[in-house]
């Protein structure tokens, strides 16, 4: 629960000048908004600057748009508070709310599985509590405040997603959020130019432990190289090899995954509708921090899983003219790409083709992160592999050199146009790529669709 925060104390905290007109200051505070195109009704509008955009510019269609008052860099004709960091200003605003919340927080961060963890613990947690997490993946500087900072009066879990691609930027995040539980999904090869090599990563994920609360918990994976080296004086672990909460998969699917959860000497059936071992790692992490979020037991944890609904772009099925497509397409580093080609051949099919996008921010690494998954590619046995752009390029050379069928592509359409002519019923198809590579438009331009 998050108790009365009223305008005046808003104003006070964040300082400033300017005239916010005539709203009387023991005016309930009812959150923050960011964006004018979005209902801004009784809200704060804050004027946020970036290299591609400037909030100022829409502080009229904010106002329109029912905003008691702007928080703005400038002075504008506009009922407004003028601070030097519009930033800095949400982010006080959010620990305002932070410290007035009553409930439970959970942080989620890993170069892996953040997003679809956090949609299994919501699952898992929404049948008996009222749940606050981060809408999609709003996880950076600007969406997990700007989450916070709109925690509704009434809730009683807050589940925060926590990504990063600079160093310091968990240690801000989790100093706001201050989370009773921490979850670190895995460490891998993820933002690996930005964050300085693995060791870089390394560091940057563990900065989510610096906000964590006193006598607060550590869930983390057991089996990941990375992870059970974590110092921490609370810790749950998971893992299929080693771990206090252990899964023994029975069975992988085009449906899902079922598979046996133990934990001390309890055990539970288990089911989602996602293939691949690395989504049963995801729904530990999230079994693992509902049980101490909430005082819930295994087999409820278990249960609720049933609830959670696959994320777009994240391993979602669909079936385009008896060809079943999976679209992971929302991101991709050289970990989750490895895994993905190892589910979708191990899956039942007429034959499997993956079409694979750049992977970027690898920095200094990204050539030879590419040929790796080329090597990759060409162990786990596909009938074709298709490349969209210059550095996937690079993972088609290594898997043509190894024997894979190999097509490289200079544009969405080409590629798509190739697919349609080659595809067979019963065929299966990876699409999968970094964000900036939008390799969705493969897909719709399979459905027959510009998108």
């Amino acid at each position: 629960m998050v108790e009365k925060l009223t305008i005046r104390e808003i104003l006070r905290a964040l300082g400033g000048t300017g005239e916010v007109g005539s709203i009387p200051p023991e005016t309930p505070y009812q959150g923050v908004s960011t964006d004018s195109r979005e209902d801004c009704s009784g809200r704060l509008f804050v004027a946020l600057r970036g290299e591609r955009f400037d909030g100022h510019r829409f502080i009229s269609q904010a106002m329109e748009k029912g905003a008691l008052f702007a928080i703005t860099e400038e002075a504008v004709e506009y009922p407004h508070i003028m601070v030097k960091n519009t930033l800095n200003a949400l982010h006080q605003i959010a620990a305002l709310v932070r410290n007035r919340f009553k409930g439970t927080v959970v942080a989620i961060t890993g170069t892996n599985g953040k997003t679809t963890t956090k949609e299994m613990l919501r699952a898992i947690l929404e049948g008996k509590h009222r749940v606050h997490c981060n809408p999609g993946n709003l996880n950076n500087l600007i969406g997990m405040p700007l989450t916070l900072a709109n925690t509704p009066a009434d809730a009683e879990t807050l589940v925060l997603e926590m990504g990063t691609n600079q160093p310091g930027e968990l240690t801000v995040l989790s100093t706001l959020a201050r989370p009773q539980v921490a979850v670190i999904t895995t460490i891998g090869q993820g933002h690996l130019g930005p964050l300085g090599g693995c060791e870089g990563v390394r560091k940057a994920k563990m900065e989510v432990l610096k906000g964590v609360v006193e006598k607060g918990f550590l869930v983390t994976n057991a089996d990941n190289p990375q992870c059970p080296e974590i110092p921490f004086h609370n810790k749950l672990t998971f893992g299929l090899k080693q771990g206090d909460l252990r899964a023994k998969v029975m069975e992988h699917t085009c449906d899902g995954s079922r598979f046996l959860v133990t934990y001390q000497r309890e055990e539970a059936e288990a089911e989602i509708y996602l293939p691949g071992t690395h989504h049963v790692y995801n729904a530990l992490a999230a079994i693992g921090a509902a049980m101490l979020a909430s005082g819930i037991g295994l087999e409820e944890a278990t249960a609720g899983l049933k609830n959670f609904k696959p994320v777009w772009g994240r391993c979602m099925w669909e079936s385009v003219n008896g060809v079943k497509i999976i679209n992971d397409a929302y991101n991709s580093n050289p970990d989750s790409l490895t895994a993905a080609l190892k589910t979708l051949t191990s899956l039942p099919a007429n034959r499997h083709i993956a079409v694979v996008g750049d992977m970027l921010e690898l920095g200094e690494y990204s050539k030879e992160a590419h040929r790796q998954l080329g090597r990759v590619a060409s162990e786990v046995g596909l009938d074709l592999l298709c490349t969209y752009g210059e550095l996937a390029a690079l993972m088609g050379e290594e898997a043509a050199s190894k024997g894979v069928m190999v097509e490289s592509f200079s544009s969405h359409g080409e590629l798509a146009q190739h697919l349609k002519r080659w595809l067979q019923e019963g065929d299966m198809v990876l699409v999968k790529g970094s964000r900036g590579m939008e390799m969705e438009r493969v897909i719709a331009l399979l459905r027959g669709k510009d998108r």
